[in-house]
């Protein structure tokens, strides 16, 4: 048993300790981040607030360290938004050697799809947020109901939609993915389209806000990608079988 540790260890002690010099400094960029946007937070929530200046609406604090919270809140989505990239970065240049030409393109396409989708996902998230936070802002306004909105919900809410909606964006890379590796098929994802158009409602019925337009804002996106990557899937199994075919 020690001595086949230790033939393991002098096998693949060079790229375990790769991977640890690479993690190490994914870390350490993590928390540089963090601990640079945490003390410029009060700066970036007074322009976040600027930006999003929505009328009738006077921004509050209910708890004596709400702000703090806020801060590491802020400094954490930054510093993962931040690190993301720079992750898939250390993955793919830690595996690339061992991918043939054609593995290294597809990887770096998904790699590019993936963080291309998640900015996409997380902008049109803010858009939406905006819009129903000054629906609601404008509709309280008309009821002579004054505005008092807590701060730290305010942020919470518009970053955690935001992102969840970010990653939900990225799905159709999974999906590319579970296709390559011939684990799904376009018939597949026919047969299970009614279970992820619906899957899709309930899930982002449960994110803020909760009108009936965000819902379907939210959700018409998600099944667009969702009926593009059925496409996508029917061509590149239509490619395998004809190249399957030929080899035969």
């Amino acid at each position: 048993m020690d001595s086949t540790f230790k033939g393991l260890v002098a096998e693949y002690g060079a790229f375990f300790e790769d991977a640890r010099r690479r993690l190490s400094f994914v870390l350490i960029f993590f928390a540089l981040i963090f601990v640079v946007t945490f003390f410029l937070s009060p700066t970036l929530i007074n322009q976040i607030i600027d930006l999003l200046n929505f009328p009738n609406v006077s921004y509050v604090v209910n708890a004596p360290f709400q702000i703090i919270g806020l801060s590491i809140d802020l400094a954490l989505s930054v510093a993962l938004v931040a690190t993301v990239p720079l992750l898939f970065v250390e993955i793919y240049e830690f595996v690339h050697p061992a991918l043939k030409a054609s593995e290294k393109r597809n990887l770096i396409v998904l790699v590019a799809l993936s963080g291309l989708l998640f900015i996409v996902g997380f902008l049109y998230g803010l858009i939406i947020m905006y819009y129903g936070y000054d629906l609601v802002s404008t509709f309280n306004a008309g009821l002579s109901i004054q505005n008092l909105w807590s701060i730290d919900v305010f942020f919470s809410q518009l970053l955690l939609t935001s992102a969840l909606l970010g990653i939900l964006f990225q799905f159709p890379v999974l999906i590319l993915i579970l296709v390559e590796l011939d684990f799904l098929g376009h018939l597949h994802l026919l047969q299970y389209r009614r279970i992820v158009i619906a899957t899709v409602f309930l899930f982002v019925a449960l994110l803020p806000p909760t009108d009936g337009l965000s819902l379907i804002a939210m959700a018409l996106p998600l099944i667009g990608l969702y009926e593009l990557t059925v496409m996508v899937a029917r061509r590149r199994t239509t490619k395998k079988s004809h190249a399957q075919l030929f080899i035969l």
